[in-house]
């Protein structure tokens, strides 16, 4: 009885220490693929040094790692020797040096025996880098690192490939993470003598710094290079190439209680548009795709952003009762003649420039797309819809079936029909989509700068956010979905309305008639 129960106990101890055990971390796996003898092709030097300083890096950042240097003549031999040792759940480094070319939109990777001159086209001779990306999605790795440093030698490369440098690779949706040495159609510039190349050089450097996660790695290595390559961060799971450094130990600091600011308490009423104003205080939030959430690869990756400066916003749409006091509204929606329009709805057929005009008319400008899912977001975090919801029919006007109490709004709603956010902002989901100041990149995220990000310098749609009466809830009500909008006017302007934002300067604070009262 005794040793029964002893067992008992015995097992309950073991059982439990071992359940106690941290879960250990997915194995590293890293392949080299670096190719400078070419027997039909010019010899390239910096491949052979690009291999030996990123080995060694790897080695350091707990990768196991397997080298091919100008013995890799199949995509076969990867395929049976570096990839069955891959198994499901593994985190998977490719890194490739040496000649490539893009054909029919896909890249190859020239195996050392590639002959120029040979009839055989790319596909049947060289490595495609799709396929690859293939081969690991199959052995269901957790995430894949893919980094090409591709030469390109224009008089013999130019007949076989469509343009010089790479092609956009095939995106997923997989957790992949791309870096090129170049611009896409571009070549990088040749390293110097006796150097490993600027891709591996910098690689090898990033990644064995204190708290190396994977977007802040490669987004140093991207800015080393300074040729703005091709980049593209599809991973949303958190990765370091080095343990992250342990939080610092909060400090306690004894300080007098500010002066209370009463007027950013609540909306104030601006006397230009009469349209009422929030304040918005700086701060920092995780801007785009939720990782719990399926979302579009505009979305991606989800990345710190730092806004630096408070402002102000509209609570709501701008109406068009407001819109009159600027100049006479552009004509009714087709739709309006259907129902009564009324002067609480939001303006719609608005282009972007006549709502950036309105904006300066009240003392401001449209919001930067970070300043607009910073305020919809309303402080709170990890929020993929704003109600918690795809499908809150009592929160928000979407795809013709909005109701509010008995009726139904077939089109429009008027502001503030629905609840407001948790700062007090209302339609920040739905009725109509409201214009930004940002031009619209779906790769815009993968470097975007983490300082009050204002978009690309150029482009051909601007970014609209929130949904409108015709949207899919599911997809269009995330508040990190991203969509883009010819800025003049079109047929879909009829669903697009704005909102201003405020900086919050003296001549704002006057505008909105607010003092200060000590507590």
């Amino acid at each position: 009885m005794f040793r029964a129960i002893f067992g008992v106990v015995l097992c309950m101890v073991f059982c439990r220490a071992v359940a106690a055990q941290p879960k250990a971390a997915p194995p590293r796996r890293a392949v080299l693929i670096v190719n400078s003898q070419y027997r039909k092709l010019p010899p390239l030097e910096s491949p052979h040094l690009d291999g030996m300083v990123l080995e060694d890096a790897l080695r350091k950042t707990q990768f196991e790692v397997v080298k091919y240097e100008d013995n890799l003549t199949t995509l076969g031999q990867f395929e049976d020797g570096f990839l069955k040792a891959v198994n499901a759940g593994d985190i998977v480094l490719v890194f490739y040096s040496g000649y490539a070319a893009q054909y029919g939109n896909d890249n190859f990777l020239l195996p050392v025996n590639y002959d120029p001159a040979s009839a055989d086209q790319l596909v049947n001779t060289a490595f495609s880098l799709t396929r690859i990306q293939q081969d690991l999605e199959d052995q269901k790795v957790s995430m894949s690192i893919l980094l090409v440093a591709g030469a390109h030698d224009d008089r013999q490369l130019d007949r076989v490939s469509a343009s010089s440098g790479l092609a956009p690779p095939q995106l997923s949706g997989f957790e992949e993470c791309f870096l090129f040495s170049a611009p896409l159609n571009q070549t990088a510039p040749a390293a110097p003598a006796a150097s490993p190349g600027a891709l591996a050089t910098a690689l090898a450097k990033a990644i064995v710094q204190p708290d190396s996660g994977l977007n802040k790695s490669m987004l140093e290595v991207a800015s080393a290079l300074g040729n703005r390559p091709f980049f593209s961060n599809q991973v949303t799971q958190p990765f370091y190439f080095t343990a992250p450094l342990p939080p610092a130990p909060p400090k306690i600091v004894t300080v007098q209680a500010p002066r209370v600011d009463v007027g950013i308490q609540v909306p104030q009423t601006n006397k230009q548009d009469r349209e009422d104003y929030k304040f918005i205080p700086k701060g920092t939030f995780q801007m785009g795709c939720v990782p719990t959430s399926s979302c579009e690869a505009a979305e991606k990756p989800r990345h710190e952003v730092h806004i630096a400066r408070d402002f102000w916003i509209g609570v709501t749409d701008v109406t068009v009762n407001a819109y009159k006091r600027f100049k006479t509204p552009p004509k009714q929606p087709f739709w309006s003649k259907l129902k009564d329009w009324s002067e609480y709805h939001p303006v719609v057929n608005v282009s972007w420039a006549d709502a950036g005009a309105f904006c300066e008319w009240v003392g401001g400008r449209l919001p930067a797309e970070a300043e607009w899912e910073y305020a919809a977001r309303g402080g709170q975090a990890d929020q993929v819809f704003p109600f918690d919801s795809a499908n809150a029919r009592d929160k928000a006007n979407f795809q013709n079936l909005g109701p509010k109490g008995n009726d139904v709004y077939v089109y429009t709603s008027p502001v503030k029909s629905f609840d407001s956010n948790p700062w007090g902002l209302f339609d920040m989901a739905g009725n109509v989509w409201q214009w930004t100041a940002d031009w619209f990149d779906p790769d815009y995220y993968s470097h975007s700068p983490a300082d009050d990000p204002k978009g690309p310098e150029t482009g051909k749609e601007r970014v609209a956010r929130g949904g409108s009466f015709r949207s899919d809830p599911a997809k269009h009500l995330r508040i990190s979905y991203r969509a883009g909008f010819p800025p003049k006017a079109n047929l879909k302007l009829d669903e697009v309305g704005f909102r201003c934002v405020l900086e919050d300067t003296p001549e704002t604070r006057s505008r909105l008639a607010i003092g200060q009262q000590a507590p």
